[in-house]
C-alpha cells in the first residue's frame, strides 16, 4: 500500500475492523519511503474507525530510498479493532510505501541447546515471527533479541 502525494496533509489508511487477537499478537510490516524528510505515525483504536478514537505512536521516520525497506514490528494493545498509519507531509515529494503487512499469533518459546532449532507444530501457508537471544550460560547473561524476522511456512503439498 502506498500513503501520499499530498502536500502538507494529513493522509491515514484504516484497517477494516478486525477481529480479536490472543494476547501477545505481533503487528509486523516493512515500511519505505522516496526521501528522508517522511515520518508516519500507527495508530490504535479498540472502539471504532473515526480519528479522533486512535491513539497514535511517536512519529516513525521512514527509511528513504525506493529500493530498501526497514521491518516494523509491535505487540498489539488488548482490545485492538482497528490499525491506522497517519502521514503528514513537510513537502511535496511525500510518499511511503507499507508493505508485508500482517499480525502474527502470540510469541511461543522454545530453547536449542546448540545451533539451531527444529520449530514444529506450524501451520501451512502461515506466517510467523522468530526472534532469537543468547545465553552464554552465566548469570544474567542474556543478549537482547534479535531483530525479528518474518516467513511463511509452505504448502502441505511441497513438503511431501
Amino acid at each position: 500500500m502506498q500513503m501520499g502525494w499530498a502536500t502538507t496533509n494529513e493522509t491515514y489508511i484504516f484497517s477494516p475492523e478486525m477481529p480479536e487477537y490472543a494476547s501477545g499478537a505481533t503487528l509486523v510490516f516493512h515500511y519505505s519511503s522516496y526521501n528522508d524528510s517522511n515520518t508516519f505515525q500507527l495508530g490504535y483504536s479498540t472502539t471504532t474507525g473515526d480519528t479522533s478514537a486512535f491513539t497514535w505512536s511517536s512519529p516513525i521516520q521512514a527509511t528513504p530510498g525506493s529500493y530498501y525497506s526497514a521491518q516494523y514490528s509491535e505487540v498489539l494493545p488488548a482490545g485492538v479493532k482497528y490499525i491506522a498509519f497517519k502521514s503528514t507531509s513537510i513537502d511535496q515529494n511525500h510518499c511511503i510505501f507499507i508493505d508485508n503487512f500482517g499480525i502474527v499469533g502470540a510469541w511461543q518459546n522454545t530453547t536449542a541447546t546448540g545451533n539451531s532449532v527444529l520449530l514444529t507444530g506450524l501451520d501451512s501457508l502461515t506466517p510467523y515471527l522468530v526472534q532469537v537471544q543468547s545465553n552464554c550460560g552465566v548469570t544474567d547473561s542474556l543478549s537482547g533479541w534479535s531483530t525479528p524476522v518474518t516467513f511463511t511456512t509452505d504448502s502441505v503439498d511441497n513438503l511431501v
